[in-house]
């Protein structure tokens, strides 16, 4: 970022002319490695944040109720919103040939400014380039820095079989973990945030805009976690790739998640 002479955009105007600029500059502004089809989801996912649930948090009680559809919600402009980042050549070339393995070593060697992960990248990118510095940023949907919403959930929960041979071991472990000491421990290896308050835990820089936005309550569950059944998500998933491969519409999509949604669970 600093030899390309950009800073990080805030608004989805300043977000384009960003590639554009590392584009002309020869280093793309974000790695994509959408050859493992759940990586597709993750632009998708952080634009529909702002994008959906920016005027409408009740959007999922909506599409629960029936009163709601991708198909004819701003699902669709957050769709196009990825496209015309795929079109202003925001990613490296041929993204449907890249796996996430592939585009973390992009990311972490500077072949790309950037990549649109979770928060559990940063730490494989330090892995990668030890001497990098990583810092998870917003990505924005619309021109208005202060409507930006991001995605974010518990990445993990932990239970104990009800017939383990060794429960009580099992309940120190689990105890251990929800501790603050345990919780501390495993979020820094993780490379995330507690989920508890009052641990103590130290925010790694990387993290500070991920932990503001955490506690201005300016993030929205991980879309397919209020989803009625897990056929919306691959129809989704294999959908988008077929969308990047010229197989498929964003139109054909959301109507075949909207036939998933609607058969329930």
């Amino acid at each position: 970022m600093a030899k390309a002479g950009l800073t990080p955009p805030d608004t989805w105007t300043k977000l384009l002319a960003f590639c554009q600029a590392a584009k002309a500059k020869g280093t793309p502004a974000f790695a994509l490695g959408n050859q493992d089809n759940w990586v597709t989801q993750l632009v998708l996912y952080a634009l529909v944040a702002t994008t959906v649930y920016g005027d409408d948090r009740d959007f999922d009680k909506k599409m629960q109720a029936g009163q709601a559809a991708f198909a004819q919600s701003p699902w669709t402009t957050a769709l196009d919103k990825y496209l015309t980042m795929e079109k202003t050549g925001c990613f490296q070339k041929n993204p449907l040939g890249t796996n996430y393995e592939a585009s973390q070593e992009l990311a972490a060697t500077g072949k790309t400014l950037g990549i649109i992960q979770g928060n559990w990248v940063i730490a494989l990118l330090k892995q990668k380039n030890p001497q990098g510095t990583f810092t998870l940023r917003a990505l924005p949907a619309t021109d208005d820095a202060s409507e930006t919403l991001i995605p974010a959930a518990a990445g993990a929960g932990y239970g104990v079989n009800a017939k383990a041979k060794n429960e009580e071991l099992a309940l120190k472990f689990v105890n251990f973990v929800m501790s603050p000491e345990g919780m501390n421990l495993f979020v820094k290896k993780q490379g995330g945030l507690p989920s508890l308050p009052d641990t103590g835990f130290a925010v790694d820089p990387s993290l500070t805009e991920l932990s503001k936005f955490v506690r201005a309550d300016r993030t929205v569950p991980f879309m397919d976690q209020l989803w009625p059944n897990a056929k919306v998500q691959q129809t989704m998933l294999s959908g988008l790739q077929e969308i990047f491969s010229g197989q498929s519409t964003p139109k054909k999509l959301l109507d075949d998640m909207d036939a998933d949604y609607k058969a329930g669970s």
